[in-house]
């Protein structure tokens, strides 16, 4: 099963089916997890040094992201309870 990514200003979208565009607007189906992407928050508290979780297979832009510590690589695998952040101070993902 495909993933598709969807990252808005301030959200994610996680959607089983291919987003279309049609009239300068996006059409999206099947789709089951929405993250608030403003402000997470670790569960330790604080806000700093909290970067996104990429799913998939990572293009190159996507390695060079990961390398620079700008988002966490999640893996191949997503699940609906798989999860969004990852805190690079306590190493955690949530």
């Amino acid at each position: 099963m495909k993933v598709y990514l969807l990252v808005f200003s301030t959200f994610l979208l996680a959607c089983t089916a291919e987003p279309t565009l049609s009239n300068s607007e996006i059409e999206i189906t099947n789709c089951s997890t929405t993250v608030d992407l403003d402000e997470p928050q670790c569960p330790k508290g604080h806000t700093d040094e909290i970067i996104p979780i990429a799913w998939g297979k990572p293009s190159k832009e996507g390695m060079a992201k990961a390398d620079s510590g700008l988002i966490w690589l999640g893996g191949c695998i997503m699940t609906e309870n798989s999860p969004s952040f990852h805190c690079k101070i306590h190493d955690i993902e949530f």
